[in-house]
């Protein structure tokens, strides 16, 4: 993985500069909380956007440490081993409560 490959996951970045940027725990009371909320007011087309770009991050065969540089690349300010979650689970997690049901 590099982050070449990382800065074309647009969709994903474009959310997480706008929903997991510095003060992104205003907007839940943890992470979870805030893709529900969010996940109710995306489109289709956001919504898979942003599902296949997860698909591909984890698809990378990843380090802990690279899939947290990515996340930073991504403009992410979380940071799941901060909860108790690494970040390959915390990625997976996001996608489980996205993906359609």
């Amino acid at each position: 993985m590099n982050f070449e490959q990382v800065g074309q996951l647009h969709a994903l970045r474009r959310f997480m500069e706008c929903y997991f940027h510095q003060d992104w725990d205003l907007q839940g009371h943890d992470s979870g909380e805030v893709v529900r909320s969010v996940k109710k007011d995306l489109s289709r087309e956001e919504r898979d956007g942003l599902v296949g770009d997860l698909k591909i991050l984890l698809a990378f065969d990843a380090s802990e440490e690279e899939l947290a540089d990515a996340m930073v690349v991504l403009g992410s300010d979380v940071v799941p081993s901060m909860g108790g979650s690494s970040n390959r689970a915390w990625l997976e997690a996001m996608l489980e409560a996205l993906e359609p049901r």
